[in-house]
């Protein structure tokens, strides 16, 4: 029985509680065995699939769970907190922003901020982002054509000391945010942003 087929039993009241009960049952098997596929991928070699692969068990595991108050949700600074992780995150507090400073291969280094922001309309957000270096005219089709490669992130512009600046980033309403969430986009932004940070410049400055 497919989904749809399922949905439709269910909601024709004259199908008899048998058949409206099995479809109930089909659904709940169908549903264990999605996460059942989905969480076999949970440590792929493919950075994108993995991601990927995150988000859709948070957002299945979101759809299932019942409302959460938002007193509930942790605070910037636990969630900032519970990223770190000895020797590859660190985690510091600057004003009211977090930066986190992620060891890469290589040697590497790249920092993710976490920073709150209000629009003009009242509207709190969540920033994470990195900077990247400083756009080149040659630089701009190549990382608008990433863009479509990033599943927890864009490529954009801010600016840093007032000078425009690539940046990898992503935005979450205030309190949405989810521990798990957060940290799949920490992760592909810190990657993303040393990976375009090395082709502008070569250097390891952000």
């Amino acid at each position: 029985m497919s989904i749809e087929k399922a949905k439709e039993t269910l909601r024709n009241t004259g199908a008899g509680w048998v058949n409206r009960r099995d479809a109930v049952v089909e659904l709940a098997e169908t549903a264990a065995r999605v996460m059942e596929v989905l969480t076999e991928f949970t440590e792929d070699a493919d950075t994108d699939v993995r991601l990927a692969v995150t988000r859709a068990l948070d957002e299945l595991k979101s759809a299932a769970a019942p409302p959460v108050e938002s007193k509930s949700y942790p605070s910037l600074g636990e969630m900032a907190r519970a990223l770190e992780k000895r020797g590859s995150r660190t985690v510091s507090q600057q004003g009211n922003r977090f930066a986190i400073e992620i060891q890469l291969d290589g040697g590497r280094t790249q920092t993710v901020y976490l920073q709150p922001h209000e629009r003009r309309d009242g509207t709190k957000l969540l920033r994470v982002f990195t900077f990247c270096g400083a756009p080149t005219e040659d630089a701009h089709p190549w990382a608008l054509r990433a863009n479509m490669k990033l599943t927890q992130s864009a490529v954009a512009l801010h600016k840093l000391d007032g000078e425009e600046m690539f940046v990898v980033t992503r935005t979450f309403l205030d309190g949405e945010a989810s521990p798990r969430e957060l940290k799949a986009a920490v992760k592909e932004i810190a990657f993303y942003g040393d990976y375009i940070e090395k082709r502008l410049t070569g250097l390891d400055d952000f």
